[in-house]
C-alpha cells in the first residue's frame, strides 16, 4: 500500500518527522501553497515537497497542520464536507488501485490502460497527475464524470479482488504457528474472530498458490490450539471470501493504520501446512 501521511487530506498530505512538517500538494493548488507560504514554508527540490518549520513559522506543529486542514475545508463544497464520513471510508482492496477520498479531493492511482485514465486526463476539471497519482480538488469531485469514476472503480476493484481469492471459497489452512508471547491476543486469533495475513503468509502456508495483486487476506479462525507445554500453536484458518472477504478488507483499510491489529506474515509460518476443505 502507499506510504501513510501522518496526516492524509485526498490531494494533500503532510508528514510530521524530526519536528518538520512536509506537505506533498498539487502544482496547482493554490490554497495551500498559500497556507505554507504564510508559514515561512519553502519548497525542498530533492524532497518534492514543501517544508515548514514550526520555529521559523512561529507555530507549534499542530497548529500547522490545523492551518492547512482549515483552509482546505474552506475550499470544498459543503455537500462534500458533509458527504465525508461516507466518502471517508472508501477505499481499494486490491493491489490494481488505490483511491483516497478526504478534505482535499481525490487521491487515484488506476492501473495501466485503465478506460479513466483517458477521462480524467480530458474530461475532469481541475485533475492533475503526479506519477501514476491523480489528484482532483474537492471542489471539482461533485462533477457526474468523476462520481462516475469513483464507482466504477469500486467495481474493478471488487472484481479483482474476486478474481485473486473466491476460488479460496471452502479451503482453510492448518498449521503450526510461531509466535511471541501475547502476538495470538493482538493478532486475534480466537475462534470465530477473522484475523488478517500478508501474502507472503498465505504463499507460505501453500507453495502452490500463485502471487495475487491483494495487500493482504481475510481469514475466519476456525480453530485455535496450544499444546501443555506451550511449545506449538496450531490454527485452522478459512479464506473469507465474497462479500464478507470484501466488507472486512475495506473496514481494516478504511481505518487509521494505528489501529489495526498486526497481520500473520511468513515469519508465523512454523513446520508444513495443507490447505483443505473447510
Amino acid at each position: 500500500m502507499p506510504v501513510l501521511a501522518t496526516h492524509d487530506y485526498g490531494t494533500v498530505r503532510l508528514f510530521e518527522a524530526n519536528g518538520i512538517v512536509e506537505a506533498y500538494f498539487p502544482k496547482s493548488d493554490l490554497v495551500t501553497r498559500a497556507v505554507v507560504k504564510s508559514l515561512r514554508g519553502f519548497f525542498d527540490g530533492s524532497r518534492r515537497a514543501w517544508r515548514v518549520t514550526p520555529r521559523i513559522a512561529r507555530k507549534e506543529t499542530g497548529d500547522i497542520v490545523v492551518a492547512i486542514r482549515e483552509a482546505l475545508e474552506k475550499d470544498a463544497p459543503e455537500a462534500w464536507m458533509k458527504a465525508l464520513p461516507t466518502l471517508g471510508r472508501i477505499c481499494a482492496t486490491t493491489r490494481r488501485f488505490h483511491i483516497k477520498l478526504a478534505e482535499g479531493g481525490m487521491r487515484l492511482e488506476l492501473p495501466p490502460g485503465h478506460k479513466h485514465e483517458w477521462t480524467l486526463k480530458n474530461k475532469v476539471e481541475g485533475a492533475d497527475k503526479d506519477g501514476p497519482t491523480w489528484l482532483v480538488p474537492a471542489r471539482h469531485c461533485a462533477d457526474s464524470l468523476v462520481k462516475g469514476v469513483i464507482t466504477d472503480v469500486i467495481r474493478d476493484d471488487r472484481k479483482v479482488l474476486s478474481d485473486a481469492v473466491d476460488y479460496l471459497d471452502g479451503f482453510a489452512f492448518e498449521g503450526g504457528l510461531d509466535l511471541t508471547p501475547g502476538e495470538a491476543g493482538a493478532i486475534g486469533l480466537i475462534p470465530g474472530n477473522v484475523v488478517f495475513a500478508d501474502p507472503s503468509f498465505i504463499r507460505a502456508a501453500d507453495p502452490d498458490l500463485g502471487q495475487e495483486p491483494v495487500h493482504e487476506y481475510a481469514l475466519a479462525v476456525r480453530s485455535y490450539k496450544e499444546d501443555p507445554e506451550g511449545e506449538r500453536t496450531t490454527v485452522r484458518l478459512a479464506v473469507v471470501t465474497g462479500q464478507d472477504g470484501w466488507a472486512a478488507l475495506r473496514a481494516r483499510f478504511s481505518s487509521p493504520q494505528g489501529v489495526r491489529s498486526p497481520s500473520l506474515d511468513v515469519r508465523h509460518v512454523k513446520g508444513k501446512w495443507a490447505r483443505k476443505r473447510d
